[in-house]
């Protein structure tokens, strides 16, 4: 009878520890908002109740990123990212971060003393919330709730960006800002052509300068396990002949499902750690 219970007390151990670990599977939550700021890049990010927000649009489009933070009910972020400071992504930013009450991280790959004029205005707001610019690293990673945030990429010389892989469980998320066929290169290079990921954001709004053949390889998962998807940020009727239909064809035979905030609206994406679900703001 004590040898039966000697037995019965890891079988025990073990299935509580199962239980408990589920809980803590079923109440994690990980969910992206790529907002519809027209001809401009924002996403927001949320894992386990941590928000991350990565750029903000152009000035005319900050009220949808504010739109989206309130409907989320986000005051504080856990990580702002300013992929580049190029208008069309900073934009919104001055007037979200005012209606913030805190952002602990800003990753910018820019002096606080560059002079322009919108991003002056984004330092003197994050400054009264008490935040400052941390310039990235290569391979730094940071946590956001259960999800990991890494760092594979940055630069400031023309549409060089901040390049963040964000994983979370069995899926990942790859936000290139406005990443051409240079820093493609050197991604590719520095990760062995071998990097599949579960949503790629497309660079540059799918302009033909991005997105290369080369590196849509990498990221594509080479035994077809898994169903891929690819987020293009794209005004309706732009001037830039955005996004090119070479980009499209090839993110098409890559085998990448397409989404576009022109036709589709906010891009609302939900993972349970293995799938996306995908939900837009035009059905």
């Amino acid at each position: 009878m004590k040898n039966l219970r000697l037995h019965a007390f890891p079988v025990c151990f073990m299935l509580l520890f199962f239980l408990y670990s589920c809980t803590l599977r079923n109440n994690s939550t990980f969910n992206i908002r790529f907002i519809d700021v027209g001809e401009g890049d924002s996403a927001l990010v949320e894992c386990d109740g941590h928000y991350m927000l990565i750029d903000g649009g152009d000035e005319d489009h900050g009220d949808m990123v504010c739109k989206a933070l309130e409907e989320w009910n986000v005051s504080h972020l856990d990580i702002l990212v300013v992929s580049h400071i190029h208008h069309d992504h900073i934009g919104g930013l001055p007037e979200a971060v005012e209606m913030l009450t805190a952002v602990d991280l800003t990753l910018c790959d820019v002096d606080e003393n560059d002079p322009d004029e919108v991003f002056q205005s984004l330092v003197s707001r994050l400054k009264e919330k008490g935040g400052e610019l941390t310039k990235p690293s290569v391979g730094r990673k940071y946590k956001l709730g259960s999800a990991e945030v890494k760092i594979l990429d940055f630069g400031n010389i023309g549409n060089e960006s901040i390049v963040l892989l964000v994983k979370y469980r069995k899926t990942s998320f790859l936000f290139t800002g406005d990443t051409e066929h240079e820093m493609e290169k050197r991604i590719c290079d520095r990760y062995s052509d071998h990097l599949p990921v579960t949503l790629l954001k497309v660079g540059h709004h799918g302009a033909s300068s991005s997105t290369a053949i080369r590196f849509l390889t990498m990221l594509t998962d080479p035994k077809r396990k898994m169903k891929q998807y690819a987020v293009i940020s794209v005004g309706e009727d732009n001037g830039f002949g955005h996004p090119s239909q070479s980009v499209i064809d090839r993110i098409d035979q890559a085998g990448f499902e397409i989404y576009r905030t022109d036709r589709d609206g906010d891009i609302n994406v939900q993972s349970d750690g293995r799938n996306l679900q995908i939900i837009t703001g035009r059905q």
